[in-house]
């Protein structure tokens, strides 16, 4: 039998020998138990390397991801417009949209929304600053 208690500095294994009733042997485990469904986060740039009102694309374990500073508010989207696949990091930002430099398609850096249809959209992610430290939070 395993207790597994998500969240805790230990795993208790418990073991029983011979005929139901027997002595139970329990084995703690120091490890920390984190539940397969939580995200991920990397560090991704620094905070002063992207200019209120400019965008940048970073690589995050193999994903583009155009990251967005808008008044000191960090914000980050899918970096490939869908309509034709160019960079949205190199976008011109107004407000909370990014326009596409290829054919001007416009996308919510908050929702990942895009201004043609509610559902057109570029996938979302977290953004955390810690310090001048920016990290993202990438699901599995």
């Amino acid at each position: 039998m395993t207790d597994l208690q998500p969240n805790t500095p230990c795993l208790t294994l418990k073991y029983q020998f011979g005929e139901p009733g027997s002595e139970v042997i329990s084995v703690h485990v120091r490890r920390f138990f984190v539940p397969f469904d939580m995200p991920r986060t990397v560090k991704i740039a620094k905070s002063y390397d992207i200019e209120p009102g400019e965008g940048t694309t970073v690589f995050a374990e193999g994903q583009r991801i155009a990251v967005f500073n808008s008044g000191g508010e960090f914000h980050a989207i899918s970096d490939t417009c869908v309509h034709a696949g160019a960079s949205l990091g190199t976008g011109w930002l107004q407000d909370d949209y990014v326009a596409c430099p290829l054919h001007g398609w416009r996308f919510n850096i908050k929702t990942g929304v895009s201004d043609i249809h509610k559902n057109i959209c570029v996938d979302r992610f977290e953004v955390h600053q810690s310090g001048t430290d920016l990290f993202l939070s990438l699901d599995d």
